[in-house]
């Protein structure tokens, strides 16, 4: 590419308006500085929008693939679980489970849960006139205690609890 240089007089008599006309034409000419520059600027521009919106096309299909991997492997981890109980073998599938879990360095395979029927003994000491009274107390304290789910860390609440 060949550079023009071009050197503006006004002229006598030209108005202002006639002459920024004419300057402006020939600063946006390709082959002026001002153009080259310009252009420079506005390609570099459509390059950095190109490239951040490949970059958020890159972040949207990675976090489409994370979920579809996640989806993927929960819908793993159910078909095994369920093969295990199945054919009747929990304590290998519980072994198996740690392992992974352990190695991944995370809880990704779901443990076996099932429910559990837990007896308990529970002592309460109280200050009454009489054992009668005493039995009061003591079922009105565990009432409130489960009522209330004063538990602190350990919230037995959520299990059935008969008194009597």
């Amino acid at each position: 590419m060949t550079e023009t240089t071009i050197n503006l007089v006004r002229p006598d008599g030209m108005m202002d308006e006639q002459w920024n006309e004419i300057s402006e034409a020939l600063a946006f000419h390709p082959d002026s500085v001002t153009y080259r520059l310009g252009r420079r600027s506005l390609d570099q521009f459509h390059t950095a929008v190109t490239a951040a919106e490949q970059r958020q096309v890159m972040v949207t299909n990675h976090r489409e693939l994370v979920s579809k991997f996640t989806t993927q492997l929960s819908v793993v981890g159910e078909m095994l679980l369920n093969e295990a109980e199945n054919r009747d073998w929990c304590s290998e599938y519980d072994t198996f489970v740690d392992k992974v879990n352990d190695r991944l360095g995370d809880e990704v395979l779901q443990r076996r849960a099932r429910p559990w029927s837990v007896e308990f003994r529970v002592t309460i000491t109280t200050t009454a006139t009489d054992s009668d009274m005493a039995t009061e107390n003591a079922e009105s304290m565990l009432e409130s205690v489960l009522s209330d789910g004063n538990w602190d860390d350990h919230s037995l609440s959520h299990y059935d609890t008969n008194l009597g």
